[in-house]
């Protein structure tokens, strides 16, 4: 049903505007195979997949920090399956929804771009902090510019001051062309 004010191809999801299909295969954005869709542990934060909790469905993506710090986890990146291809000078928006495990910590999304030799050029500035809660699910976003010579763009989600063996449980990850305006 088209929306008023919204231009043709343009898809509405709640407060955030798509202006393509998520560029993260199903896998990697709502774990309902039962895999991790080849998340990746970036820093200290191992993914797994479990049915313990999810936003929708019955999976999502659990990470467990190996280290009392800030963690993070990250969607593919190159050369890997599932590295997100990217065009350059677009604007890409992530969002994912995520749940603290044992104590309410913060989080926050931030988008990294890579070069076709699949050397890091650059992560854009980090979405907002988010204040995770044990019971409900936070919507957190990442927005930013691909650079001019970028091809492969990567999701990481950090979670902070955690303690040995804390976790987060992600889900309903989407990496778009857009940008996400809360409302």
């Amino acid at each position: 049903m088209p929306n008023p004010g919204i231009q043709p191809g343009i898809m509405m999801y709640g407060p955030v505007t798509q202006y393509g299909p998520n560029l993260l295969s199903k896998a990697a954005s709502s774990f309902e195979d039962g895999s991790i869709g080849a998340w990746i542990n970036v820093f200290n934060l191992v993914p797994t997949n479990t049915t313990a909790q999810a936003f929708d469905g019955t999976h999502s993506l659990l990470g467990t920090a190996s280290v009392g710090s800030t963690v993070y986890f990250g969607s593919p990146v190159p050369p890997g399956a599932g590295a997100i291809p990217v065009s350059p000078n677009i604007a890409y928006c992530a969002t994912a929804y995520l749940l603290a495990g044992q104590v309410g910590r913060t989080a926050l999304a931030q988008l990294r771009w890579y070069d076709s030799s699949n050397t890091l050029l650059v992560s854009s500035p980090a979405g907002p902090t988010i204040n995770l809660s044990t019971t409900l699910w936070s919507l957190i976003y990442a927005n930013g510019v691909a650079p001019s010579n970028a091809a492969f763009g990567h999701v990481v989600i950090a979670l902070g001051a955690t303690a040995i063996n804390d976790t987060i449980y992600a889900d309903l990850v989407s990496f778009n062309q857009g940008a996400y305006y809360p409302t």
